[in-house]
């Protein structure tokens, strides 16, 4: 009998008072467990079918201050990356009709299709500017979109300056327009350019967050510097191995596509003057100067491989345009040969 009244009624509990709300904030702040009375009571015991009093306390196993600043971060960056898609949109569908200059029949303008197609230019030229306003203002949050490290426009003109150059050594054959070969429609040039090469873009552009790992942080450094190679660990090799098999094999891809579509001569020439003048200019001032790539240079020089209008090359070429803008957005487009030795 004492077990059914005891099911009947349950126990009698005392009013409890919630803890007071600025010291459990400030218990939070300061990662500390706060140390009060439990607040949800649960009346369960299945083995002896009567009432019990079973305390649960929500704050003792809510999310650390870590976990919440990182969710906010992420809802923060999520949001932003919607927003600037929905501008970005009709941006990407009416530059399409935006007229095309010829520029000839001769031979040695079949890498840009005989054509200057404004279009694409203006579609390049302005995703650079909206992906340079992302880092600084949602990554970096700075209060003005358009300012560099420094606090001055001086990084974004070099970005938008940088544009046209960039866009001819590869964008311009990976991008859709009116007058490529295949002549895509408005819709088609859409969403080969909206669905394919943007979203790899804005992924790009996330390439801050790897610097919170500082193990890879290190590695990303020491690569960039020649001579802090020998200073590699067992560890930092083995985590650098699969990272360039995969950049050489994406590389290694675009070769054969260069050598397929007969461009071969194009790329030979710009490459040898390229590299050779880096390698010929740190072997002549090696005495008081060291190179040092930073990463908004080595992506940059990725970008013409990417120069043909297929997906893979469109995603590739999305992801190293978005690490460059990263790095001039948050860095800055600082000299490669630094005062000093290491």
């Amino acid at each position: 009998s004492s077990n059914i009244t005891d099911e009947a009624s349950p126990p009698s509990v005392e009013p409890i008072i919630p803890p007071d709300g600025v010291s459990v904030l400030n218990g939070l702040q300061n990662n500390q467990d706060i140390d009060t009375e439990p607040l949800m009571p649960s009346f369960e015991d299945p083995v002896s079918r009567t009432r019990k009093v079973v305390w649960y306390n929500p704050l003792k196993t809510s999310l650390s201050p870590r976990h919440i600043h990182y969710l906010v971060v992420l809802g923060r960056v999520v949001f932003y990356l919607l927003l600037y898609s929905l501008l970005l949109a009709p941006i990407y569908y009416f530059t399409y009709f935006i007229p095309s200059t010829y520029i000839g029949t001769s031979g040695i303008f079949d890498f840009w299709y005989h054509h200057i197609q404004w279009s694409k230019l203006v579609l390049w030229t302005v995703t650079l500017f909206f992906g340079f306003s992302f880092v600084t203002f949602v990554t970096e949050r700075r209060a003005n979109p358009i300012v560099g490290r420094a606090n001055s426009y001086v990084e974004i003109v070099k970005v938008v300056c940088l544009a046209p150059l960039l866009y001819l050594t590869g964008p311009c054959r990976t991008l859709a327009g009116p007058d490529d070969p295949m002549s895509p429609s408005p819709f088609q040039a859409f969403t080969h350019n909206y669905f394919i090469f943007l979203p790899a873009y804005l992924l790009g552009l996330q390439f801050t967050y790897l610097d919170h790992i500082l193990f890879l942080r290190r590695v990303g450094d020491k690569l960039g510097t020649p001579m802090l190679w020998k200073t590699y660990t067992l560890g930092e090799v083995l985590c650098l191995v699969p990272i360039l098999a995969f950049v050489f094999s994406l590389i290694g891809y675009h070769i054969f596509l260069i050598i397929a579509h007969g461009v071969w001569l194009y790329y030979l020439v710009a490459y040898s003057i390229f590299l050779g003048g880096i390698a010929l200019i740190s072997v002549i001032i090696r005495r008081t100067h060291y190179l040092h790539l930073h990463h908004f240079f080595i992506f940059a020089s990725l970008i013409p491989l990417g120069a043909f209008h297929e997906p893979m090359s469109a995603i590739a070429l999305g992801i190293v345009a978005g690490i460059f803008t990263e790095g001039a957005g948050r860095w800055g487009m600082g000299h490669i040969w630094h005062k000093g030795s290491r």
